[in-house]
């Protein structure tokens, strides 16, 4: 069986490569806030209470976000929005609009990395947003189409989507309707037969 669309988002995000490691010393603009943002990130996942973990997150994404603000290279930017995006995912802050804003903002920097775009449909397939996720995965597909994983994504979500409505035909039907059997409907089905 194949997992559902939510289980599919946390099996990418649990896949996403965390963001390069940032080399702190350096004195390169946004890096700084880099390096604090992963420290609130680091200080969120051993917190113990649910307030004192969103807080230590939202401190995380604004650094994240002030870092690639203020970042003069490409590959600053890219890492502080793909490190903010793992404050957004499911299992930290869930705020899948803005998620799915950071991701088009790195497909925007990054459009031959793929797995901004694979993160996307993703994100979009999670909200139910079916058709947004299958025109992504097409667009992917369109845009390389020499490449293999486009394709592999595109198949295990028509699978998905074939078994979701297998299952909902299924639940739908329910137990099979049978009249109750009065001597007319015993009469009826007999001249048939």
């Amino acid at each position: 069986m194949l997992p559902p669309p939510a289980l599919l988002g946390l099996f990418l995000s649990a896949q996403q490569l965390p963001p390069p490691p940032v080399n702190c010393t350096s004195h390169a603009a946004g890096i700084a806030d880099i390096c604090l943002a992963d420290r609130e990130f680091a200080a969120a996942e051993t917190t113990r209470t649910l307030p004192d973990r969103t807080r230590h997150l939202e401190a995380a994404l604004d650094l994240y976000r002030k870092g690639a603000s203020a970042a003069n290279d490409l590959a600053t930017k890219i890492a502080a929005l793909d490190a903010a995006t793992r404050t957004l995912d499911a299992t930290h802050l869930n705020a899948p609009v803005a998620l799915e804003l950071t991701l088009r903002e790195l497909i925007g920097l990054a459009p031959n990395d793929l797995r901004f775009m694979f993160r996307l449909a993703a994100v979009q397939e999670d909200q139910g947003e079916i058709d947004a996720a299958e025109e992504t995965l097409l667009a992917v597909r369109r845009e390389q189409p020499q490449q293999l994983e486009p394709y592999k994504m595109l198949a295990q979500f028509y699978a998905r989507r074939a078994s979701a409505i297998s299952n909902e035909l299924t639940q739908a039907s329910g137990p099979m309707f049978e009249p109750a059997m009065t001597p007319e409907w015993k009469a009826l089905i007999a001249r048939q037969h």
